[in-house]
């Protein structure tokens, strides 16, 4: 018979994750919900490193974004195809980079596990830092 996933915490093996709120507006600050109650807390490391996340145009921007496309992500680029946004912002980043091209991987498992060696030409080379797990 196959054991609970409660031997894990009796093992001290269950791992619990902090239980944190991002409060709009507030960056960097969460409101943690921890064991002696709930406090707030400053976060460094979401993913929102420059606080744009609640700058007047970003949201106007993610706002017509969800009233035009609707909030689902739909899909891995393989499967569901490339949407237009996708070409325009490929666009955008070779040109400000004074590219031929770019290619953005919105798949985030694909970004720096799988092999990209192939887009790159004689010299060029692409890092990988050891603790980022698959990010580049």
């Amino acid at each position: 018979m196959p054991r609970q996933p409660g031997h894990l915490r009796q093992e001290g093996r269950y791992r619990e994750f902090a239980r944190l709120e991002k409060l709009a507006g507030r960056f960097p600050t969460y409101r943690w919900h921890g064991p002696q109650g709930v406090r707030e807390v400053t976060v460094w490391s979401s993913n929102d490193y420059l606080g744009m996340g609640n700058h007047p145009a970003v949201l106007a921007a993610a706002t017509r974004a969800v009233a035009e496309h609707g909030a689902g992500a739909g899909g891995i680029r393989n499967i569901s195809g490339t949407s237009p946004l996708h070409a325009a912002l490929e666009a955008e980043l070779a040109s400000l980079h004074g590219k031929g091209a770019a290619w953005c991987e919105p798949q985030a498992a694909g970004a720096g596990c799988r092999p990209q060696t192939a887009l790159l030409r004689a010299g060029e080379a692409a890092f990988r830092r050891r603790t980022a797990g698959c990010g580049l």
